[in-house]
């Protein structure tokens, strides 16, 4: 019986750590996450990206691919020219 007791607790022990090392992990993954979501975020209501308006899979890739490099021109102006706030 002790033998089973023994086993339990040292199981318990490794999964706690690893327990421990997976909500780190977690939490650096939801930082990453809201980074890429708000790129998404933000073509859906500023860039049409909701809902697609053109057929083909050609087309669309298009559509998503120019909103894309506008997202990034935006991004790129405000990296060069931050704003000034007084």
């Amino acid at each position: 019986m002790l033998a089973n007791i023994d086993t339990v607790s040292k199981f318990i022990a490794v999964t706690h750590i690893r327990f421990d090392l997976l909500i780190a992990g977690y939490g650096i993954s939801q930082i990453i996450r809201k980074l890429i979501e708000a790129h998404f975020g933000d073509k859906k209501q500023h860039r049409g990206g909701r809902q697609v308006k053109v057929k083909g899979v050609r087309k669309v890739e298009f559509i998503f691919t120019l909103g894309s490099a506008v997202t990034n021109l935006v991004r790129m102006v405000r990296l060069i020219n931050p704003p000034c706030f007084a």
